[in-house]
């Protein structure tokens, strides 16, 4: 039986995912911030020992600021990756990084691509076998309004039959994935076996406007929902669609829940 070390196991996905490998009676051990911390490798020797996979999912995103970031997403990565090179060099590691590596001038997304840079590099050093899953817009129960998807908010003002505000015009588009549907790759890539470091998109392919999103809401909840537009704020000029070919090829993955299906959940 697998036993796996996880970090950010009481974040978003990581409570989804703790609960699953409950469900699937695997054993694991979560990172204990009384004794162990990312920037220290020193102290992690009992939480990467003897572990089959680590999955890698703490970082810090824009809310907590520029410093807090850099200090977990690219410090808290060099550190475990230390502490893999020393003491369980050849395990599996299952790193949860973001679309938003592919927009250099996104300040989270940068960090995140700083700390596949540096698993890159200890895997040049290392025999270490990698699956770095870049995560489209994830949604779901338990998300936190204003911090985890601009789907929690949205819901969040609804259910407080306040308005919502928009920044630009709402025609912006993402891929919204379903957090359960996250949580499926990881467990996925759990069972796979990467050859060296390899690189997943997991999305659903599709993109979805955020006047979109809130009909959507409007059908589902059926109230009428207040939207403000603030137009001083342009729309973003990028447009990120990915697919996911690899991730269903290689993992045998693909998303399951439809966006109409999903925003029933949360």
């Amino acid at each position: 039986m697998k036993h796996i070390a996880i970090t950010g196991g009481s974040g978003f996905i990581g409570t989804f995912l703790v609960e699953k490998l409950k469900q699937r009676r695997v054993s694991y051990t979560l990172l204990n911030r009384k004794k162990h911390n990312l920037l220290y490798p020193n102290s992690l020797k009992d939480f990467v020992s003897s572990k089959d996979a680590i999955i890698h999912l703490a970082a810090k995103d824009k809310d907590s600021g520029l410093t807090e970031m850099m200090k977990t997403n690219i410090g808290g990565t060099m550190g475990l990756m230390g502490a893999i090179k020393q003491w369980n060099p050849s395990v599996k590691l299952i790193a949860a990084s973001s679309f938003l590596v592919y927009i250099p001038e996104d300040a989270f997304g940068a960090t995140k691509k700083a700390a596949e840079e540096l698993i890159e590099e200890y895997g040049k050093q290392l025999p270490i076998k990698v699956a770095i899953l870049r995560f489209s817009n994830i949604y779901g129960p338990g998300g936190k309004p204003f911090h985890n998807s601009v789907i929690s908010t949205f819901v969040h003002l609804i259910k407080k039959g306040k308005k919502i505000t928009i920044a630009g015009d709402g025609s912006q588009k993402r891929d919204f994935i379903h957090v359960n549907d996250a949580v499926q790759a990881i467990l996925k890539a759990i069972d796979y076996n990467p050859t060296g470091i390899e690189y997943f998109d997991i999305c659903t392919g599709t993109l979805t406007s955020l006047n979109d999103i809130v009909k959507i809401l409007a059908l589902h909840t059926k109230k009428e929902i207040q939207v403000a537009y603030d137009t001083s704020v342009q729309n973003d000029p990028y447009l990120l669609q990915k697919k996911y070919l690899s991730a269903k090829e290689k993992l045998g993955w693909k998303p399951e829940i439809t966006l109409s299906q999903g925003l029933k959940t949360v």
